[in-house]
This record gives C-alpha cells, sequence and structure tokens, in this order.
C-alpha cells in the first residue's frame, strides 16, 4: 500500500482532521483520522464501601441524560494525576485515595486520543478545597451504585458509553 496524499482537510484550535489516500492493486484507499490535540483522565470513584459514585450528566447538545465515570482532558502543564484530581473535584465534588490502572485508547484506528484510567478509593466529599465547578454546557448530579447496580444498568442497555464500559473492564482486569 503506498500513501498517495495527505491533507488537514479541517482544523480548529486543536482538532484536526486529516485525509490519507491510498493505492493498493491499482485500488485507492480513503482514510481519515481525527487529532483531539490532548488526552484525558477517567476516574472510578469508589466510597469506602466500594460503591460507585457516578455522574448523571446532561450536555447542551444531547437529549438525554447520561450515566459515566468523571473524565476529562488533561489540560497543558498538567500531569495525568493532577488532571484526575482536577476532574474529580469539577464534576462531583470528591477526593480520595487515587491510584493510576491503566489506558484505553476509544477509537484506535480513527482517533489520537489516549484515556488514563484512576481508581479513587475512599472517596468523600472535599474538605479542604472548594468545589471547582462544571463547564458551562455540562449539567451533573452525583448518584452512588452497587456494583450489582451497575452492572444490572449495563445489561439493561441503561450505560453504553464507550469510555465506561473500557474503565470499567480495565478496573475489573485489576481486582
Amino acid at each position: 500500500m503506498q500513501l498517495v496524499s495527505k491533507k488537514e482537510v479541517y482544523k480548529k484550535d486543536s482538532i484536526v482532521l486529516t485525509e490519507r489516500i491510498f493505492v493498493s492493486n491499482g485500488k485507492k484507499i480513503t482514510r481519515v483520522s481525527l487529532s483531539m490535540g490532548k488526552d484525558a483522565v477517567l476516574i472510578i470513584p469508589l466510597d469506602q464501601n466500594n460503591n460507585f459514585y457516578l455522574e448523571k450528566q446532561k450536555r447542551v447538545d444531547n437529549e438525554g441524560y447520561t450515566l459515566e465515570f468523571p473524565n476529562g482532558g488533561i489540560e497543558k502543564g498538567e500531569t495525568k494525576l493532577k488532571a484526575a484530581k482536577r476532574e474529580l473535584s469539577e464534576e462531583l465534588g470528591l477526593e480520595g485515595d487515587m491510584r493510576y490502572i491503566g489506558e484505553f485508547r476509544p477509537f484506535d484506528s480513527l482517533v489520537k486520543l489516549t484515556v488514563s484510567v484512576f481508581v479513587c478509593k475512599n472517596a468523600r466529599k472535599q474538605e479542604k478545597v472548594k468545589k471547582l465547578q462544571p463547564d458551562f454546557y455540562e449539567k451533573i448530579k452525583m448518584k452512588r451504585f452497587t456494583q450489582k447496580e451497575i452492572y444490572n444498568l449495563v445489561k439493561q442497555g441503561k450505560i453504553k458509553h464507550s469510555y465506561f464500559l473500557s474503565a470499567l473492564t480495565l478496573y475489573n482486569s485489576h481486582a
């Protein structure tokens, strides 16, 4: 397979859509890839009884709510751990004992994005730091679920978020 053309077809801020055209055995093959510009973190918060804290989130561009783990982009100059602590604070107002458990790439062949996953044991309301605020386009409510309830929600199709399912798989591989 030979690359015959590569061009950026869209660029805005840190988001870049690139088109690559290949030729193989006389056939033209077009591939696109998306670069988001920054990687992300996802946090699995657990209380002292190993119940999961999820966010019931409504974003401006979505009609319904989603149940998901807190997650978001790593800002310039921020470590993965610092980003995880910030996102947990912004979205749920929690703190706890953070441990990195791995990473995944949600759309490996299409999107250049790596999500680093942390487990936050003994998650609790922040005491010393004032809770940071979610972004203006997010409406978030905190919900607590047992592991059995989580699996029932997945089986019922009420949790479909690819980040959530990937992170839950990583969590189970470390349990």
